[in-house]
């Protein structure tokens, strides 16, 4: 592979999210965890907080290109597994946009091995 870099971290974690992990070659990993929400937008006295609760899918990107997708229930929330680093966190829904406009959270998390970082993704309603 002359030349070319091989991302073997998020290998290995697939790997080892199917029952595959390799011996002898352990993966640092935490997880990143939150919720997809609608904020913002006007106020609706009558509505539950469960309701701004939104289904879609969050991808939690790392600064070398590697990615991870997860599918969010009707209940918000997501967990995923991922090597130790620093990742952004956005959120798709098509309850919002048609899907067609990321949420973001914050700001960029950093996922620690061992650790659940918690982060909150948001999908600002005018």
């Amino acid at each position: 592979m002359h030349g070319k870099h091989v991302a073997v971290a998020p290998l290995l974690v697939a790997l080892n999210e199917v029952g595959c992990g390799l011996p002898g070659l352990p993966v640092p990993v935490g997880r990143v965890t939150g919720s997809l929400e609608a904020v913002g937008g006007p106020l609706v006295p009558s509505a539950l907080p469960a309701e701004r609760l939104l289904e879609g899918t969050v991808t939690v990107r790392g600064a070398a290109g590697d990615s991870y997708t997860v599918r969010v229930g009707s209940d918000g929330a997501f967990t995923r597994r991922v090597p130790a680093g620093v990742y952004t966190v956005t959120g798709r829904s098509p309850l919002y946009e048609s899907g067609a406009v990321d949420c973001d959270a914050a700001g960029p998390v950093t996922v620690r091995t061992g650790v659940t970082s918690r982060v909150p993704v948001m999908c600002q309603e005018s």
